[in-house]
């Protein structure tokens, strides 16, 4: 049998039981429903019989209080109710009319009939209950009764009422009253025995409908039980059929299927010499178990075969491997050959250009430098790809500015952009950057690649126009930020024919596109598989002649410990500002920027002319303007001309004058400072670039501290402080100042190590917390935030201690809750007046405190150096006169400082110029304390050229050097005879060694990697190597001289290795 035709005729037949079986189950539904209906029907029928009897007793009884007490409205009643049962008057809506007329009669309710009742007779309501002719007659029966004994009441109701004459036995008009007349009717043989007539016509009515009902309702309990019988009887049959069908399908479907899986699994175990056989069963599994003997025959055929030809590709396969290999050390090969000789000639090309030259000479320099760098591009093209399509490029995560990565994307093409003329723009799509910290985790060396390639390209098929990088946060959840890129452009578009090859290997849009604009077509590819490899995809949106837009997504981590948000001053908002710009979309997004800095008043002029016109007109109604953001070069009027001409008017430059320009702003700086400019940005501009020069040039005010003079004499004996500083100068300084007042010091070298502190011990404990601003791990700021969240610190005094001269910096600190602050350098005086402001808080004279240490007899005659630039008297008033502790400051200060230069000439490299802010805002407190002004006027001017990136920073950096080195000269004849040798070791130095490794290999190959490598870690390297050999590596690398710097890395291992 076929399993189809089993199928088909086994489920007939158990369709037909269900439906069978669903039949009786309607049925014994449709029983119990005419059950509950016959019962339903029996309890109205005798209800309504059993309430005609309760009705005729109420009769009665209304016929004897009336008789009995002549009362008018029990007459009234009586009516009703014969009005109700005639179908005269309106039915009663209660449920139990005799507890009504019960409730009337005693006085309880007032009796009165519903307006909106049914009318419906007492025979009515007997025959809509279906009464048969016998219960009819017996309902006659009753009425008739009820008649003679209605007879009866009437002449009652009249001999009351006076208008029956007993005598005469008639009804009368007017006659007397005879109350005992109608009592001894109602209480006579002949009354009652009309009750009795009634009471036996109802009681045979009661007996005929109850002997009815009660048929009925056994009647449909028995048709219940019969289908309930019938339908189990079904339900016994459908399961034994079930039953047998189960027992056909397991021995013809199941057990065939059994065998066959038995033989499928032998086969998978890779025995093929298993056969099913014949199984029996429906013909389809039969046909199935001879398939699956006939594959196995087949499989076993393929393997011998295939076990033939293994041999010949294990022979084709080595051969191959051979070949891949031999393509490997041929790239690697070409690699070191090619970048070796190009290395030397751009490093050559580099000195040549550094020496005295002819004009032609220059020119042909120039240009042969160019070509010899486009060369050396598309050989990190190729090389990048073969990376790439090899998958051997791998991401480097680490923590990175964001803001810092795109302003190098766009330095690598601001000069060409400059070249052609093109404006180059930055939208950073809001504050966000500034507001929530703009430090992120992933490989920033490949995301500048990328901004790099797409900017590059976009300003390579761009005449006129601009092109602009535009950035925007989508979301941000779990650590995890999305950005969104993009590069737009007005160049000359891509078709969209054109757009479905441009990310082809070694094509461009077409071959007109390669001739006219060169380049190997490799550069979106390599950008592409990066976006890719870095969790991105990239999109492009372009139409011909329109401009194109390549963007794409990239999802970054949250570094574990996020900088400080920089805050905007409240005062921004109050500024009133004017920019000047020739180019309507950089003039937009200059102003969007200053809008979302909180400045509210913004006008705008495209030429100069308008804006000498809006400066000397605001001037002159008395409302000048506070901020000029002037372009430099514009057509007509360029913006030396715009300040020459305010001055010829005798208008006076806005206070805060910036002059923005795409070329080199170190021409232009000291005409345009004398002109009135007090500031200068490179375009494109940078939000945070410009925030600091809004901080500086608007000259925000800021509340302030004062400070009252301490009393020499003063004593802070039992005062606690809790002093939170990094530098180890400063805190030994803090310290003994404090300390020979009596100051009981604790000391924390961060944030978080004062939080843990202050969490072990009671929030009084200290009667101040001195906090330092700038801090690693959790800088001051973020320390007083938290501290300020906690009820449990919300009345601990917190004052800052800053080197910073900015008021908004001040302004931050007291807005986030300090009580004040302690400018760095800082007089004593001043120190005390701000610990016995808070010494009573401290106090504790239940703890005995030790005496100030007596003064150092044998320091007063130690002779104190004489350096220039170093103000021993002004040092020794800073200390409050100790020398001794002078000394050893100055000695700190030297053994801290020797190693300034390569320093922050490695920060300069590596453009960190937050590591270089650090060390220099440092290195500005302790040289004013000290009394090094010279060196910490210095200091402050390289801090701001760090802090806003500038081009002038390396001059500045030059200035602080040689401010600094005759004092750190000087000051080596205080250092020990033999210094001990510093026992710690840098954190780091195992990474630092894995990355010269790398960098040594990548010279070994003459990867230009090696630079970009050795720039991100030269910090960290700097604590394995000598000053001098990072000096000297670091200029090799400058111009790409890679066999020097290998030589240099092998020549210190082998030192190393010999010492």
């Amino acid at each position: 049998m076929r399993l189809s035709r089993l199928s088909v005729v086994f489920s007939v037949a158990l369709l037909v039981m269900i439906a069978i079986n669903g039949s009786f189950t309607l049925l014994v539904a449709q029983s119990h429903r005419l059950l509950s209906q016959t019962q339903e029907h029996r309890q109205r029928a005798l209800t309504l019989v059993q309430g005609l009897r309760e009705e005729s007793q109420m009769l009665g009884r209304l016929v004897a209080l009336y008789a009995n007490t002549g009362d008018p409205r029990f007459l009234l009643y009586y009516y009703d109710i014969l009005g109700i049962r005639e179908g005269e008057k309106p039915a009663l809506p209660h449920k139990s009319p005799m507890i009504y007329w019960g409730k009337v009669i005693a006085g309880e309710v007032e009796h009165g009939l519903p307006t909106d009742g049914t009318f419906q007779s007492l025979r009515d309501r007997m025959r809509s209950l279906g009464l048969n002719s016998t219960e009819l007659e017996a309902l006659n029966a009753v009425l008739a009764a009820n008649e003679s004994l209605k007879e009866l009441e009437q002449i009652a109701f009249a001999a009351t009422q006076g208008l029956y004459d007993p005598k005469a036995k008639s009804f009368v008009s007017d006659g007397e009253p005879d109350p005992a007349f109608a009592l001894e009717l109602i209480n006579g043989q002949t009354y009652n025995k009309a009750w009795l007539r009634l009471s036996e016509a109802i009681e045979s009515l009661l007996t005929l409908v109850d002997a009815r009902t009660g048929d009925e309702l056994a009647h449909a309990r028995a048709r219940l039980q019969d289908w309930i019988w019938a339908s189990s009887i079904g339900f016994l049959l459908m399961i034994v059929f079930v039953g047998f069908g189960i027992r056909i399908i397991a021995t013809h479907v199941l057990r065939p299927v059994k065998g066959l899986r038995t033989t499928a699994g032998q086969l998978a175990e890779g025995h093929y010499d298993a056969r099913a056989g014949n199984l029996g069963g429906v013909e389809e599994l039969r046909v199935l178990a001879a398939i699956l003997d006939d594959m196995a025959r087949a499989i076993s055929a393929d393997i011998r075969h295939r076990e033939a030809v293994q041999a010949e590709l294990e022979a084709a396969r080595a051969k191959a491997e051979a070949a891949t290999l031999a393509k490997s050390r041929f790239l690697a090969n070409m690699s070191h050959e090619i970048r070796t000789p190009m290395n030397a000639v751009i490093g050559m090309l580099h000195l040549a250009l550094g020496t005295q030259l002819s004009g032609q000479q220059r020119d042909y320099l120039t240009k042969s430098q160019s070509a010899a760098k486009s060369l050396l591009g598309i050989l990190n093209d190729v090389l990048d790809f073969s990376k790439v399509e090899a998958d051997r490029l791998e991401l480097d995560l680490a923590p990175f500015q964001l803001e810092q990565i795109v302003g190098e994307a766009l330095l690598l093409v601001q000069q060409r952009a400059q070249e052609k003329e093109v404006e180059l723009l930055f939208d950073a799509g809001g504050l966000w950057l500034i507001r929530e910290g703009g430090e992120l985790v992933g490989d920033a060396l490949r995301l500048r690649q990328i901004l790099a390639n797409l900017l590059s390209n976009a300003v390579k098929f761009t005449d006129q126009g601009h092109v602009r990088l535009v950035l925007e946060r989508r979301h941000e959840d779990a650590g995890q930020v999305v950005i969104h890129f993009a590069v737009e452009d007005t160049g000359i578009g891509i078709s969209d024919e054109q757009q479905a090859r441009l990310f082809k290997e070694f094509t461009q849009a077409d071959g007109s596109t390669t001739r006219k604009y060169g380049g190997t077509g490799l550069g979106l590819v390599i950008s592409k598989r990066l976006v890719e490899l870095m969790g991105g995809r990239m999109e492009v949106r372009s139409l011909p002649g329109r401009g194109s837009t390549f963007a794409f997504e990239l999802a970054f981590k949250r570094p574990a410990a996020t900088p400080t948000a920089a805050q905007l001053p409240p005062a921004l908002s109050s500024l009133r500002a004017l920019v000047v710009d020739d180019y309507p979309a950089a003039r937009a997004v200059l102003t969007g920027l200053l809008s979302q800095l909180s400045i509210q008043r913004i006008d705008q002029c495209s030429n100069g002319r308008c804006a000498v016109d809006h400066v000397a007109d605001a001037w002159a109604k008395g409302t000048p303007y506070d901020l000029l953001i002037l372009d430099w070069l514009m057509p007509g009027m360029d913006g030396d001309a715009v300040l020459e001409a305010l001055r010829a008017r005798g208008v006076p430059a806005p206070k805060a004058t910036i002059i923005v320009s795409a070329f080199d702003l170190s021409g232009i700086r000291e005409h345009a400072q004398d002109l009135g400019a007090t500031d200068f940005i490179g375009k494109p501009i940078m939000p945070r670039a410009l925030l600091d020069r809004l901080k500086e040039g608007a000259k925000i005010e800021s509340r302030s501290t004062h400070f009252s003079h301490a009393d020499p004499s003063l004593d802070l004996q039992g005062m606690r402080v809790l002093l939170v500083e990094d530098n180890s100068l400063n805190q030994q300084l803090a310290s003994e100042l404090m300390r020979k007042r009596g100051v009981d010091v604790d000391v924390a070298n961060n944030g978080a190590e004062a939080l843990d502190r202050l969490a072990m011990l009671p929030p009084e404990h200290y009667a101040l917390v001195l906090m330092d601003l700038q801090m690693p791990v959790m800088d001051g700021y973020q320390a007083t935030e938290r501290l300020r969240a906690h009820p449990r610190y919300e009345h601990l005094p917190i004052v800052a201690m800053t080197a910073h001269a900015m008021s908004d910096e001040r302004e931050r600190g007291l807005a986030l809750g300090m009580q004040g602050y302690l400018a760095k350098p800082f007089e004593p005086e001043a120190l005390y007046a701000i610990l016995a402001e808070y010494q009573v808080a401290g106090a504790d004279a239940s703890i005995p405190q030790a005496p100030p240490p007596p003064p150092d007899r044998a320091s007063q005659s130690d002779d104190l150096p004489h350096i220039p630039g170093l103000d021993t008297r002004q040092g020794l008033m800073h200390v409050g006169g100790n020398r001794s502790l002078y000394l050893d400051l100055l000695r700190s200060f030297a053994t801290q400082h020797r190693d300034a230069q390569a320093r922050l000439d490695g920060d300069l490299d590596r453009r960190d110029w937050e590591s270089m802010r650090r060390y220099v805002h440092t290195a500005k407190g302790l040289a004013g304390t000290l009394g090094m002004d010279a060196v910490a006027a210095r200091a402050l001017e390289l801090e701001r050229a760090a802090k806003a990136a500038d081009l002038r920073t390396p001059t500045k950096l030059r200035d602080f050097i040689r401010a600094l080195e005759p004092i750190l000269r000087g000051l080596r004849a205080l250092e020990p005879a033999s210094p001990a040798a510093p026992a710690s070791v840098s954190a780091s130095s195992g990474d630092a060694a894995e990355q010269i490794e790398r960098i040594r290999a990548l010279l070994a190959e003459g990867d230009i990697e090696a630079t970009d490598l050795w720039q991100a870690h030269s910090g960290s390297i700097a604590t394995l190597l000598p000053v001098a050999t990072m000096q000297r590596i670091s200029r090799a690398m400058e111009r790409f001289d890679f066999d020097n710097a290998l030589a240099l890395l092998d020549s210190l291992d082998e030192r190393t290795k010999g010492g």
